[in-house]
């Protein structure tokens, strides 16, 4: 996992982008109770981040690899 900063203005909020690809990301709200903790997902590279906007930070996940069964 690697930690990216995110500079946040709570005046006038932008999007974030991809760190592998540049793309705008799809934000996620998955919890009500915690609107400042959100997922971002990358629809070009498939990347999904944790953001926390209260803290300003973007936290890349790692790539899960599916394992085949025959």
């Amino acid at each position: 996992m690697s930690n990216l900063v995110v500079p946040s203005d709570s005046a006038q909020p932008s999007p974030n982008f991809c760190a592998n690809c540049n793309s705008e990301l799809v934000m996620h709200q998955p919890d009500e109770q915690l609107p400042e903790r959100l997922l971002g997902t990358c629809s070009k590279c498939h990347s999904w981040y944790l953001i926390d906007a209260a803290e300003g930070v973007m936290i890349l996940l790692p790539e899960i690899q599916q394992s085949h069964t025959a």
